[in-house]
């Protein structure tokens, strides 16, 4: 083989070596833009939870505030007895029952509020369970694509006889 074909040669697996880097180049930025984009996604993936977690905190108190409410409810109800009792000794069962009745009226349309908050509650969790499967869907995909992705790279890289190297 002369100087001159070795020349051309030479330039020719140059000219290939340099249309190769750039297309691996661009594959490159290609990968690191959508690793990019799945890192936002699951950045506004935990932003969601986190403001999830807020609204948990936030029925969590509410509960606690029923609960007080329930048994200051109680210790009325149960000091109303001691009184009722005493008086039902000395022979005021009617006014008794009259006053029980009202009493239990009461606690039904408290049970009521409670068991409309608690429905509430209930589509609240149904309503963010649907999210979270949701965004579980994509996660998935998302991963599904990086790993086509990593496998192209991979291909491509056995193919132009390219040694990949991790990135820090």
């Amino acid at each position: 083989m002369s100087d001159d074909q070795f020349s051309k040669l030479s330039k020719q697996i140059a000219d290939i070596g340099s249309r190769l880097d750039k297309k691996i180049d661009g594959l490159r930025d290609e990968m690191n833009t959508r690793f990019e984009q799945v890192d936002q996604r699951f950045e506004q993936v935990d932003q969601r939870f986190q403001a999830v977690d807020k609204r948990f905190e936030h029925i969590d108190q509410r509960f606690e505030a029923v609960d007080k409410r329930f048994d200051i409810q109680e210790q009325r109800f149960k000091a109303m007895l001691d009184e009722r009792f005493k008086e039902f000794e000395e022979g005021s069962f009617d006014r008794l029952a009259g006053h029980l009745s009202t009493e239990i009226e009461g606690l039904k349309g408290q049970v009521a509020s409670v068991t409309k908050e608690v429905r509430k509650t209930n589509d609240l969790v149904d309503g963010l369970y649907k999210h979270r499967i949701e965004d579980e869907k994509k996660q998935a995909e998302l991963e599904g694509e990086q790993s086509r992705h990593r496998k192209w790279i991979g291909q491509l890289a056995d193919h132009t006889d390219t040694r990949l190297a991790p990135e820090m």
